[in-house]
C-alpha cells in the first residue's frame, strides 16, 4: 500500500519546502521505497553541497591571492618572514590555516618546523602539556622532523620519542641539542642512537633515573654504560655536556668546553633514605681523571654531588686543564681537597666549593692553590640561622668566603654550616687567619657579621696583627666598639689606609669613633673613612625587643664631630641608613 496516494496527501502531512517536482516522486511509493528514494536524494544533494563548498574555498583562494599583502610581497619575501617567526606555543601552527599560499610556504620553511618540534617536545614533558605532541602523535613527530630538514634540531623531553627517532637514523645525524631523562629500560635505545655519528651535536644533557617505574639502574647496566666508548669522531662539535657522573668517562671528547657532572637527584632516585643513592656517580677518581684528560679545552667544569664518597687520596693521578676559567665542586671537605690537589688549573680560575673552611676540616689543599695566591680581596659573610638563647654557648651560622682579584671574582666557598662560639676567641676568625694571612697579595678584607654574632677585642686584635699587608678593611656588625678600642691602642703593623664601618648598635659610638681616629692618627695613616650607622625607625620601636629599643636613640654624627674627623682624615663619608626592626 502506498504511503502517499496523492500529492495533496503528502502536502497535508506536514509543511515541506521542497519543490512540487521533488515531492511528486514520492506519490504512490511504498514506505521502503520512500526511504530508499529520500536517502538517494540526500546523497545527491550532499555531493552537490560538497562541490559548492570546494568551489567556495577555491574562490576564497582566488580572493586571497588578490590581497595587497600577496600582490605587493613576493612569495620569497613571505617565506623569509616565516623563517623568523618566533614560535612560543603550539597554537602558532594555526598560521597554516590562513590560506593555501601560507600553508604551502610554511610547509617549505624548515626553521618553523625545527622550532615547533623543539617547543612541542619540551612542553610535552610538563604535566600541564602532557601529550601535546604525543596525542598527535608519532606521525606528527616524524612529519615535523622531516619538514625541518636539513636544519639541526633540538629535542627536549622524556624517553618516549627515543624509540621513534631510532627508526630514522638519517634524521638522528641532524641532532644539535639532545636533552632527555631515561630509566634503565631505555639505556639500550639511547646508546643505539649515540652510536650513530652525529656531526651537528653541540649540547648533550642526559639524566638517569633510578625509579622503579623506569627500571632500576642495576650494576650490570651501569657497567655496560661505563665500558662503552664512542669513536672520537662521533661528536665533532660537542661543546657542552651535562650528564650523570657514570656517563662521563664514556662521553668525554676533546671538543668539550663546558662540563657538568651530577649525581642521583632526589626526585629521580628510588632510595628510601634521606640521601640519594650513589649508583649514577663517577665510578672512581681514576675514571674522572681519565675523562678530564680527554678534555684539554675545558673552560668550565662543575662536579655536583657526583663523586665517590669520601675520597681520601689521589693515588698519584693528576690532570692539567690549562684553559679552565670556572671550576665548581660540591661534595664533602676531604673529597674536595683531593680533587683540588688532583686538578691543576691556571690562577685566573673562578673556584667555587660548597664547603667552608672550619677548624676541624678544610677543603683547601696545602700548599695554597694559585687561585688563592692571586687574591687581592677576601670577604667573609657570617649569618646566624636563628636567634640563640642566653644559655647557648654556640651559634649555628652560615658562612661564606668570597675572594677577588682586580675586581674579578675568583673564589666562592659556601654557604656552609659553621659554629660560632659566643665566649672567647672565635675559631672561625682563627681559621681565617691561619688560611689566608700568609697570602702576599691579599690587601683588602671585608668582614660581615649577622645579627647578634659577637666579635670580641681578642678577635679584632688577631685579625689586625696577622694581616700585615692589609690596606683596606670593611666591617659590618652589630657593634663596632671592640674594633674601635683595638684600633685606638694601635697594637698592629698593617698599613691601613681605608676603613669602612657599618654598625647597628651605634648609640653614643660617635664619640668613641672620633677619639679613636684622633688618638690613632699617630700610628694609623688613614686616607679614607666610611661610617654607616643603621638607625631603627621610631614608628616601629613599640614592636622591637628591649635590645633593639635602645638603638632607637641612634643619631648621625654631629657637625663638630664630622669636622674633627676631617681634620685628621682627607676623605670622610658618613651617613645613617634607616632600617625597619625585624
Amino acid at each position: 500500500m502506498a504511503l502517499f496516494a496523492t500529492l495533496d496527501d503528502l502536502r497535508s502531512s506536514t509543511s515541506f519546502l521542497l519543490p512540487e517536482g521533488d515531492l511528486a516522486v514520492f506519490v504512490g511509493l511504498k514506505p521502503d521505497d520512500v526511504r530508499a528514494t529520500s536517502l538517494a536524494k540526500i546523497e545527491a544533494h550532499t555531493a552537490r553541497i560538497k562541490t559548492v563548498q570546494r568551489h567556495i574555498l577555491e574562490l576564497h583562494s582566488i580572493h586571497n591571492a588578490a590581497l595587497p599583502l600577496h600582490v605587493e610581497l613576493p612569495p620569497e619575501l613571505v617565506l623569509e618572514i616565516f623563517r623568523h617567526l618566533p614560535f612560543a606555543y603550539r597554537g602558532h601552527i594555526r598560521v597554516m590555516h590562513v590560506c593555501r599560499l601560507w600553508r604551502s610556504l610554511v610547509q617549505r620553511t624548515p626553521e618553523f618546523w625545527a622550532d615547533f618540534l623543539s617547543h612541542s617536545l619540551e612542553q610535552s614533558t610538563r604535566r600541564r602539556y602532557k601529550g601535546l605532541i604525543r596525542n598527535g602523535s608519532e606521525q606528527m613527530f616524524l612529519t615535523s622532523l622531516r619538514r625541518s630538514s636539513p636544519l639541526g634540531v633540538n629535542l627536549t623531553g622524556g624517553e618516549w620519542y627515543l624509540e621513534t627517532i631510532r627508526t630514522v637514523p638519517h634524521h638522528v645525524c641532524r641532532l644539535s641539542y639532545l636533552t632527555v631523562t631515561i630509566g634503565a629500560s631505555s639505556v639500550d635505545t639511547l646508546f643505539s642512537i649515540l652510536r650513530i655519528k652525529i656531526p651537528l651535536l653541540e649540547k648533550l644533557l642526559l639524566r638517569l633515573t633510578c625509579k622503579a617505574s623506569n627500571g632500576l639502574m642495576r650494576t650490570e647496566i651501569l657497567d655496560k654504560i661505563g665500558s662503552w666508548v664512542p669513536r672520537a669522531d662521533h661528536f665533532p662539535r660537542l661543546h657542552t655536556l651535562d650528564v650523570n657522573g657514570v656517563l662521563f668517562p664514556s662521553l668525554a671528547v676533546p671538543t668539550l668546553k663546558h662540563l657538568k657532572l651530577v649525581g642521583c637527584a632526589p626526585a629521580q632516585c628510588a632510595s628510601l633514605i634521606s640521601q640519594p643513592c650513589s649508583r649514577t656517580n663517577v665510578r672512581s677518581l681514576e675514571a674522572l681523571v681519565s675523562g678530564l684528560q680527554r678534555c684539554p679545552a675545558l673552560l668550565t667544569c662543575e662536579l655536583n654531588a657526583c663523586l665517590p664518597s669520601r675520597i681520601i687520596t689521589s693515588h698519584g693521578v693528576g690532570v692539567h686543564l690549562p684553559q679552565l676559567q670556572e671550576f665548581a665542586v660540591c661534595t664533602d671537605s676531604p673529597s674536595t681537597r683531593v680533587i683540588l690537589e688532583t686538578i691543576t688549573f691556571p690562577p685566573h680560575v673562578y673556584l667555587s666549593t660548597s664547603r667552608c673552611i672550619t677548624a676541624q676540616d678544610s677543603p683547601l689543599p696545602t700548599p695554597p692553590l694559585p687561585t688563592l695566591l692571586s687574591l687581592h680581596t677576601l670577604s667573609l659573610h657570617v649569618r646566624s640561622l636563628w636567634s640563640p638563647s642566653q644559655e647557648q654557648q654556640e651559634i649555628q651560622c652560615n658562612g661564606t668566603y668570597k675572594g677577588s682579584t682586580d675586581g674579578q671574582r675568583r673564589l666562592l666557598m659556601g654557604p656552609d654550616r659553621i659554629q660560632w662560639v659566643k665566649i672567647g676567641r672565635s675559631e672561625v676568625l682563627n681559621t681565617l687567619v691561619l688560611t689566608f694571612s700568609p697570602l702576599e697579595r691579599l690587601t683588602a678584607l671585608e668582614l660581615e657579621f649577622g645579627f647578634r654574632i659577637p666579635v670580641g677585642e681578642a678577635d679584632w686584635k688577631l685579625v689586625l696583627k696577622s694581616f700585615v699587608r692589609l690596606t683596606s678593611l670593611t666591617v659590618q656588625s652589630d657593634s663596632c666598639r671592640n674594633l674601635l678600642r683595638v684600633l685606638r691602642r694601635g697594637q698592629f703593623r698593617c698599613p691601613l689606609d681605608t676603613l669602612s664601618i657599618s654598625c647597628l648598635k651605634g648609640r653614643r659610638v660617635q664619640e668613641l669613633l672620633v677619639r679613636t681616629i684622633e688618638d690613632a692618627s699617630k700610628h694609623l695613616r688613614l686616607r679614607r673613612l666610611e661610617f654607616r650607622q643603621t638607625v631603627l625607625q621610631r614608628e616601629r620601636w613599640r614592636t622591637c625587643t628591649r635590645c633593639e629599643r635602645e638603638d632607637v636613640d641612634n643619631v648621625p654624627l654631629s657637625t663638630p664631630q664630622l669636622a674633627q674627623l676631617k681634620a685628621v682624615i682627607a676623605e670622610v663619608i658618613t651617613f645613617p641608613e634607616v632600617r625597619d626592626a625585624e
